[in-house]
């Protein structure tokens, strides 16, 4: 046990299996993320793409506040075995994510607590957690154009209210998705990062004396990690309904971005000259208003018919995300009591 920890640094190894997996320290992910978005995707081979990828990594690595870190050498990408899925047909889709995986370098004896299959699961959670972090990003983006775009519209003089009226009607849909990835994140974060990793420590501090104790911790703190990301993180197939609405979410944030043309050749001088339809495909953003109207209906029902009492789960998400009851009250005014 004492030379697991003074020799091998067991310890170093965990924390930063947290750090990276379940991004306690996002600054890397966030330029990560950044990078991959912005990247010309094409229907490449997955080696090519392997290699493209841990480039983008690297450099993420060296340009965050973990640069000095030795573990972001343990660090390394990998394809999942399964046929990749061209991202021709969809620039920014969170599709391409799903085609590769974070690994983690481990020797004997830290492999005998810190197993292949235990790296494979946190993989898997990693893959999602990217996957919900590059929606909110593009939703960033979506802010940032129609920022831009306001402010050309304003100081060429053609903001007259029904234009306004159209922007602020899509900047509407964008804070309501926004709202439930963002709160969507904070949830995972808090049952992955703090509860599991709280409960761990204690085991650690009250339960170890040999290494069959550490060995039978660990398993624990990742079985622990697991079930709250599987089940209560609403991916185990009892809460596959919260999960395929959890996916259209994702989804509809990485399409609003497709819905507005770039800004990079549009000018004061030519802002005139243009139609807002142009730059905005407003019928796209009624579908997805839509949908995602449609989405929170489908989990409010979800939510009315699960348990009040669970500790965490769709109740306690939900209670996030209706924080002022703005969906609640919405829903029951728009669908009445028939709605059940």
């Amino acid at each position: 046990m004492k030379l697991l920890e003074e020799g091998f640094d067991l310890c170093g190894h965990l924390l930063a299996l947290r750090r990276y997996h379940f991004m306690e320290l996002a600054d890397w992910a966030e330029s990560f993320i950044v990078s991959i978005y912005h990247k010309k995707w094409f229907s490449v081979k997955s080696e090519q793409k392997r290699a493209e990828i841990q480039g983008l990594l690297d450099l993420a690595l060296q340009r965050s506040s973990c640069d000095t870190d030795p573990y972001k050498e343990k660090l390394f990408i990998y394809m999942k075995e399964q046929p990749v899925i061209s991202v021709a047909a969809s620039e920014h889709g969170f599709h391409m994510l799903d085609d590769f995986l974070l690994g983690y370098k481990v020797d004997w004896p830290v492999n005998i607590v810190i197993t292949e299959e235990a790296l494979r699961r946190y993989a898997e959670i990693f893959c999602y957690l990217v996957q919900v972090r590059f929606a909110v990003f593009s939703l960033t983006e979506v802010w940032r154009f129609l920022k831009e775009l306001t402010q050309l519209i304003s100081r060429s003089g053609r903001s007259r209210p029904d234009i306004l009226k159209k922007l602020n009607s899509v900047m509407k849909v964008r804070h309501q998705v926004y709202h439930f990835l963002s709160t969507l994140q904070q949830y995972h974060h808090c049952n992955l990062s703090d509860i599991s990793w709280r409960r761990f420590q204690h085991s650690l501090k009250h339960q170890v004396k040999d290494m069959r104790d550490i060995e039978y911790v660990h398993l624990c703190y990742v079985t622990d990690a697991l079930h709250i990301f599987f089940s209560r993180c609403f991916l185990s197939n009892e809460t596959k309904p919260v999960a395929t609405i959890i996916k259209s979410m994702l989804q509809q944030a990485l399409e609003f971005r497709s819905c507005f043309k770039s800004l990079n050749d549009l000018s004061e001088s030519t802002v005139n000259q243009l139609n807002l339809h142009s730059l905005i495909n407003f019928s796209q953003v009624d579908a997805i208003r839509t949908r995602f109207e449609s989405n929170i209906k489908d989990l409010y029902i979800l939510h009315s018919k699960s348990s009040k009492y669970e500790e965490l789960g769709l109740s306690r998400f939900w209670g996030y995300l209706n924080y002022n009851e703005y969906h609640s009250l919405k829903i029951t005014k728009d669908v009445g009591c028939f709605y059940f």
